[in-house]
């Protein structure tokens, strides 16, 4: 059976500390931390602000499953960018010592893994919602061997991380997108640490349905790390309280349970347009619970 964890990055109005203490408190097995430039920050953050971070965990007694490098603006003001597959080697290299102060961060605080993207591609971030489906397929093409180089950088953080495990995660209007193209990289990068996270809101409202939420299957599972969980309401990039949106979660959750998955499940409320943290938090787990 799997656990549940719940992800930070809807808990900003708060310090870590407190989000941290609310994961608990309702229950909650695990949590991921989101990291920021105002808050848990890969460069900012001194050596003695980890220690008192990683005291403070340890006495709660939450596991931190892995640390979010996902916010847009965690680099620049400019959204996700630079990426892996930005133009130009140095926007690139900016991007990986971006990950690898990331790793070292999850490293001193214990944390077993973190979160990867490709980005982008070329540093654009297509209006997905008036593109028409050809655009797609020229600008996420591999003319230019975005392929190549992608490849070599995730392979270079997969040993750079040694037994911090990296979690790579299709995201639409990225890069990579879909989950097929993901398991592309997993395996071509051929590494242990180097494994597959899944986000339903993702595949549910995967761009021109590029991802279908039939990925739920044995051979999929087996790859996977970790999953984010929330609802969503059609194409609306919003994600939602489980339960409270147009998901078939309850399919997509007998979905996962027949594979035998048992790591954990993260409640993922990014932009979540219920605001009260309580709610957030304790209805998310009651739906959770009422549909384990």
């Amino acid at each position: 059976m799997y656990k549940l964890s719940f992800n930070t990055k809807s808990l900003l109005d708060c310090d870590l500390k407190t989000a941290l203490s609310k994961i608990k408190e309702a229950g909650y097995e695990g949590a991921e931390i989101y990291l920021t430039r105002a808050g848990l920050n890969p460069y900012t953050t001194t050596d003695a602000e980890i220690d008192d971070l990683k005291s403070f965990i340890d006495g709660l007694g939450l596991e931190i499953t892995c640390l979010d490098t996902t916010d847009p603006c965690l680099l620049t003001d400019a959204l996700n960018l630079p990426s892996l597959v930005s133009n130009g080697e140095g926007a690139r290299e900016a991007r990986m010592k971006s990950y690898k102060a990331s790793i070292d961060l999850a490293k001193k605080l214990g944390v077993p893994a973190v979160i990867v993207t490709s980005g982008p591609f070329h540093g654009k971030d297509p209006d997905y919602t008036t593109k028409p489906a050809d655009f797609y397929k020229e600008a996420f093409h591999d003319e230019d061997g975005s392929d190549i180089y992608l490849l070599s950088q995730l392979k270079e953080l997969a040993a750079y991380a040694g037994d911090t495990e990296l979690w790579f995660e299709p995201t639409p209007r990225f890069y990579i997108r879909t989950i097929a193209r993901a398991l592309e990289f997993i395996n071509g990068v051929n590494s242990d640490n180097f494994k597959l996270l899944l986000s339903v809101p993702n595949i549910v409202k995967g761009e021109h349905n590029t991802m279908q939420t039939d990925a739920f299957t044995k051979d999929i599972m087996d790859k996977v790390a970790n999953i984010h969980f929330a609802d969503t309401r059609a194409q609306i990039w919003y994600h939602k309280i489980p339960g409270e949106g147009t998901a078939d979660l309850k399919g997509i959750l007998a979905n996962i349970k027949n594979t035998g998955y048992d790591k954990y499940v993260c409640i993922d409320l990014a932009r979540c347009e219920e605001k009260d943290e309580a709610k957030q938090l304790n209805a998310s787990l009651d739906y959770m619970k009422a549909n384990a």
